[in-house]
């Protein structure tokens, strides 16, 4: 797997591969990795460049010495990386966790994202109504049976009828993730805020949700901050509609790549 070394000298793994445009970049939710997209890379990687990476902390990125989150930090490790491996004008698909760190980065370095698809995370202002939820989530994987507390947690991310190996899979994936890596992230909600930058947003965006979402939206909701914002959602899946339904979600990415084109 390809290495990359940031400004700030954090080890960045990726995957690249395929040919083809638009480039597409896959950034990850929380205590995921790069690998949770292999459907979507086995698929697009046949008529796109596609690249998906490991963000920070995550996967085989290791976390930096004093790791916080920081999605404008981590907004500034995909730049430098697509910039090293001739990425740009890209549709950039975050998922969940990951999104603040997409949504960021198409508002900072919007000569890279040629559009952004945004699932199951939105650009919201801060909640404080979800801060019991988080509160409660990071006391129960504060202590010492974190890799038992994550892998019980993770299993309710997916659709029931999801297979349950794979399943038990991804959530052993999580429960590799550094203790501090997955706390900070939960911490840094209380008080985020991707509806800011998000109004800077003037590339297509594309919401995708699923039929049994971790948070019910509206597209009134989501075209607050985007108004240009596009919502549709994806049956016989849950929180991780790219692994519960991956056919149905390739699909719906496959017709939003080709109203670019139509566009362009």
């Amino acid at each position: 797997m390809p290495t990359f070394i940031t400004d700030d000298g954090a080890q960045i793994e990726y995957e690249i591969e395929g040919t083809g445009e638009p480039i597409l970049l896959f950034v990850h939710g929380w205590c995921s990795n790069l690998r949770h997209w292999d459907p979507q890379a086995q698929y697009f990687a046949t008529k796109h460049r596609v690249l998906r990476v490991d963000r920070r902390g995550y996967g085989r990125s290791p976390a930096p010495a004093n790791y916080s989150f920081s999605a404008e930090r981590e907004a500034n490790d995909l730049a430098q990386l697509a910039a090293s491996v001739g990425v740009k004008d890209a549709v950039v698909v975050g998922h969940a966790g990951g999104t603040p760190t997409a949504i960021t980065l198409a508002a900072y370095h919007p000569d890279l994202v040629r559009a952004l698809v945004c699932e199951e995370g939105a650009a919201l202002p801060p909640d404080p109504a979800s801060r019991a939820m988080l509160d409660a989530m990071v006391q129960q994987l504060s202590g010492p049976q974190y890799n038992d507390a994550i892998q019980a947690i993770y299993p309710g991310f997916f659709h029931p009828n999801t297979d349950a190996q794979r399943v038990a899979s991804y959530s052993a994936d999580a429960a590799r993730t550094p203790q501090q890596v997955a706390i900070s992230y939960l911490v840094s909600l209380a008080t985020a805020d991707t509806a800011t930058p998000a109004r800077t947003l003037r590339m297509p965006v594309l919401f995708v949700w699923a039929e049994q979402p971790l948070m019910p939206v509206t597209v009134e909701q989501l075209r607050e901050a985007v108004p240009q914002a596009q919502l549709v959602e994806v049956p016989g899946a849950a929180h991780f509609a790219h692994l519960d339904a991956p056919d149905r979600f390739n699909e719906e990415l496959d017709r939003f790549i080709g109203a670019l084109r139509v566009t362009q």
